[in-house]
């Protein structure tokens, strides 16, 4: 166990709201998660949805950035 609790959190990207370029936000969401066109075309045409589940603070912000440049809105919360 690491001294430090607040380095082993986890956090899911939540894409809250679609927006933008939907190409481009597919290809973001493909490259983040390793899913196919149908699974990301699902996620960013009704959202909320989950993106990222229990990554690193940073993995969740790099992400978040990615997503916000392709014109989505995102939340980042607490694994739980």
């Amino acid at each position: 166990m690491s001294e430090n609790p607040d380095n082993d959190s986890k956090f899911d990207v939540i894409l809250t709201k679609s927006g933008g370029d939907k190409v481009e936000m597919m290809k973001v969401v493909m490259a983040l998660t390793g899913w196919g066109l149908k699974q990301s075309k699902d996620l960013i045409d009704r959202p909320p949805g989950r993106v990222l589940k229990r990554v690193s603070e940073n993995k969740a912000n790099e992400a978040k950035s990615a997503l916000e440049k392709a014109g989505a809105r995102v939340e980042i919360k607490p694994s739980g």
